[in-house]
């Protein structure tokens, strides 16, 4: 990695051992940080999940996870350490509060819900995060955010999500919208089906093979014109799938540019910019 200049960020790994139900030690966690320094660009706050999966939390469980993650912060941070604390939804915003000293600051806790119930809480962490004229006075990633319509409306500094890497390795890949003949990137993309492999006992009906011949031209003016692949290689490895996705994710990027907070300080008003 530091060979290619690859840089890295480090999840703690927390939530993954929540739906375990295992634990990782605080001290074991700072020592692999420590360990693997020079190839780590970033990493997160081993942050507190409260109660189990598929169990109702209570308040008093959330205040009280939020508590030993700010201790976990500070004890990495004795340790010589600089983690982004994370922020979840549902906790008491006197902890963002207690974060807006820190210049990257962490957004979870997204997960299973619509994008009208996360841009509620969102607008409200980003009220507290940008000037008056919505421009981000901190680093923010959201964890676990691939919602393009929730990517083109805050002025994110990062974000990641295993959404990306399912839409190759299922089979599928990411087609930019069209108009007047060429790829818009700043509009939601299409995500259809394009492997070889049957895993649906049946040929689904967003597949490739069962597109109209527009729709057709289209992907293979998106891979053969843009991405440089083709047809053949995307059906049948999902390591060009993968590269069409990260393709169309660069150019996504690029063309929502540098994203203000329009909504900031206004009542709710979400309008999908998908097509």
């Amino acid at each position: 990695m530091p060979k290619n200049k690859c840089r890295l960020m480090l999840d703690s790994g927390a939530f993954t051992a929540w739906t375990q139900g295992e634990k990782i030690n605080l001290e074991d966690y700072i020592r692999y940080i420590k360990k693997h320094k020079d190839i780590i660009d970033t990493y997160f706050n081993l942050d507190v999940i409260p109660g189990k999966p598929n169990k109702k939390r209570t308040y008093e469980m959330v205040q009280k996870s939020a508590a030993r993650s700010y201790d976990n912060l500070q004890i990495m941070k004795k340790a010589g350490l600089n983690p982004i604390p994370v922020f979840h939804q549902g906790e008491d915003f006197e902890w963002l509060k207690k974060m807006r000293h820190e210049l990257y600051i962490a957004l979870g806790g997204l997960g299973g819900q619509s994008d009208t119930e996360s841009i509620i809480w969102l607008d409200k962490c980003f009220d507290m995060l940008t000037t008056e004229d919505g421009y981000p006075t901190h680093k923010v990633h959201g964890l676990g955010v691939s919602s393009f319509d929730l990517l083109r409306r805050y002025p994110w500094f990062s974000c990641d999500s295993t959404a990306w890497a399912k839409t190759s390795a299922y089979g599928s890949i990411l087609v930019p919208t069209y108009r007047k003949g060429k790829p818009d990137y700043a509009l939601n993309p299409t995500k259809i089906t394009i492997s070889d492999v049957d895993r649906d006992n049946g040929t689904p009906p967003d597949h490739y093979c069962r597109m109209g011949s527009m729709m057709q031209e289209r992907v293979k003016d998106f891979l053969t014109n843009h991405v440089g692949i083709t047809i053949k290689q995307v059906r049948t490895n999902y390591v060009e799938r993968a590269k069409a996705v990260v393709y169309f994710m660069k150019k996504f990027e690029k063309a929502i540019g540098d994203v203000v907070f329009k909504q900031k300080g206004s009542t709710f008003n979400f309008t999908s910019s998908g097509d």
